[in-house]
């Protein structure tokens, strides 16, 4: 069928020509991510820029397959393995694949707020609240600092989604006073936001 999974494999195969694509990749990339060099960077910024148009046209399945074809083309891609990593988290589904994808969109960008959210929301769904030592002597953040980390980075006080997972974040760990003022600043802001 048009528009499948299939259709968007053949396109990406044309993508191969870097000179052709890179430009069009670079103009719909978002936010201030650099536009990608190489031919596998193309192919895969593009595989991850129409999963967004098909989360945007509401088709979750199709998102899913196609972050996974951006990830199949560069397996360590941050955006993809961010979005595919949080959208199985908020479903609860599978979630040590969605811990590994998040952990290595993290490693790969520990200064994006959107990254840390997901991160902080997967450990908040895990139970992992607060900073754990294993026997090995590794710290595994928990989703409180986490959480507080995502809203100190840039756009992530700004964002009414993070805050509120810090909201709830912070009551499960037993300080819901705080949470009250982080879901109070995320129903401020949410408002805002429906007025503008």
């Amino acid at each position: 069928r048009a528009g499948s999974v299939a259709d968007a494999r053949r396109l990406l195969d044309a993508a191969g020509d870097t000179e052709r694509f890179a430009p069009l990749v670079a103009l719909l990339t978002i936010g201030d991510e650099p536009p990608p060099e190489t031919p596998t960077a193309v192919r895969a910024s593009l595989a991850y820029l129409l999963s967004v148009v098909a989360i945007e046209a509401g088709d979750e399945a199709r998102a899913d397959d196609l972050l996974r074809v951006a990830l199949e083309i560069d397996p360590a891609h941050p955006l993809a393995a961010n979005d595919l990593g949080y959208r199985m988290a908020d479903r609860g589904e599978n979630l040590d694949e969605a811990e590994r994808l998040l952990e290595l969109a993290f490693e790969r960008r520990p200064g994006d707020a959107n990254i840390a959210d997901s991160l902080g929301w997967l450990r908040y769904k895990r139970g992992v609240l607060r900073d754990e030592t294993g026997p090995d002597g590794v710290v595994r953040r928990g989703a409180v600092e986490l959480l507080r980390q995502a809203v100190s980075l840039e756009g992530g006080a700004e964002n009414p989604v993070i805050l509120d997972h810090l909201g709830d974040a912070l009551w499960a760990a037993g300080e819901p006073e705080q949470a009250r003022v982080f879901w109070g600043e995320a129903v401020d802001m949410a408002q805002r936001e429906l007025l503008q």
